[in-house]
């Protein structure tokens, strides 16, 4: 079963990110791989290098229907 959530990341508060991040993971406690949909080159590089830090397998995608493909591939 897949569980999604959507965190809206305006900037990099990495404060207010790890707080988001850490309440999702919390539920998600037997998965390792999570998918980053974001336009922004600059997200994909910081905030999925914060969660790769954080064990995760980061699956990027940089738009919705990219995003869509991907979640339905996995």
């Amino acid at each position: 079963m897949k569980t999604s959530f959507v965190v809206p990341v305006y900037n990099t508060d990495y404060r207010f990110l790890r707080i988001c991040v850490n309440s999702i993971l919390h539920s998600l406690k037997d998965t390792n791989e999570l998918l980053l949909i974001d336009d922004e080159e600059i997200i994909h590089k910081s905030v999925g290098g914060f969660l790769s830090q954080m064990g995760y397998q980061v699956l990027h995608a940089f738009n919705g229907n990219e995003g869509l493909q991907t979640f339905a591939e996995e």
